[in-house]
């Protein structure tokens, strides 16, 4: 049983770490868009790599069975909660003043 919790705390990380992946380098790459002499072309080699990376770990985690993918897939929507609450917050607080 205390296996079986630590092997889901593993997978419930493993997905919070692809969506700081997924969101680090959707970052960057929107910082790096307005030097860029193809934006266009970065942003799509962006998300290539960024769904690659990320899909992938979901085929690995998924190999452990279906509840280990569906708590990898609640630490990457948890990440994506609290950083797009983060920032949405932070946004609306810079535009206020």
């Amino acid at each position: 049983m205390t296996m079986k919790i630590a092997e889901m705390a593993i997978s419930f990380i493993a997905g919070a770490v692809l969506a700081g992946i997924n969101y680090s380098g959707l970052w960057l790459t929107v910082k790096r868009l307005t030097g860029a002499k193809h934006p266009a072309f970065l942003s799509v080699i962006s998300y290539v790599v960024r769904m690659s990376v990320v899909t992938a770990g979901f085929f690995i985690v998924i190999g452990y069975g279906g509840e280990h993918l569906l708590s990898c897939l609640a630490g990457f929507f948890l990440l994506r909660t609290v950083v797009t609450r983060r920032f949405s917050v932070r946004e609306r607080f810079l535009t206020d003043s």
